[in-house]
C-alpha cells in the first residue's frame, strides 16, 4: 500500500481509498509498449478511462475489467499484486467506490501522478552516473 506521508499527500480513506488503490494497480500494470510513445496522453487517457469504466457498471470486478481492456492493462506481476487486486475489487462497498472512480478520477490520477514523479526523480537520483570531479570541488589531484 501507498505511504502518504512519504509523498507529502493527504491520506484517502475508506471508498476513496480503495479507489486509488485500484487506479495505481492500473498504473502498475500500464502497458508501456503501448503508452511509452504517448506519456503525455497517457495520464489524459487514465483519468478518461477511469471515470467511463463506471458507466454502465455495478461492480468492481465489471469496472477492472473495462478499465483493464480501454487502457490494455497488464495482470498483476506477482503473487503479493493479484491478492491485494483481490482484496480492493472485493471490498463490498462497490457503490461508494464507483460513486469515486467517476467523481474523483482527476484526483486519484493526480494521486498517481505525484507518486510516480517522485519515483521517478528518486530512481534517477540512484542511478546517476557521478560527474567527473572538477578543479573547483576538489579535482583529482
Amino acid at each position: 500500500m501507498i505511504d502518504y506521508d512519504t509523498h507529502q499527500l493527504p491520506p484517502l480513506t475508506g471508498a476513496d481509498h480503495t479507489g486509488f488503490h485500484l487506479v495505481h494497480h492500473a498504473h502498475l500494470g500500464a502497458n508501456w509498449d503501448v503508452w511509452g510513445k504517448r506519456v503525455a496522453r497517457y495520464w489524459d487517457a487514465l483519468q478518461e478511462s477511469v471515470m467511463l469504466a463506471t458507466y454502465g457498471t455495478r461492480d468492481l470486478a465489471s469496472w477492472w475489467s473495462k478499465l483493464s481492456t480501454r487502457m490494455d492493462v497488464f495482470p498483476p506481476a506477482n503473487q503479493e499484486l493479484r491478492a491485494e487486486l483481490a482484496h480492493l475489487i472485493g471490498t463490498g462497498d462497490d457503490t461508494a467506490v464507483l460513486k469515486g472512480l467517476r467523481g474523483k478520477a482527476s484526483t486519484f490520477v493526480l494521486y498517481q501522478r505525484v507518486i510516480s514523479d517522485q519515483r521517478r526523480t528518486e530512481w534517477r537520483a540512484r542511478n546517476e552516473e557521478p560527474a567527473e570531479p572538477t578543479e573547483q570541488q576538489g579535482g583529482l589531484f
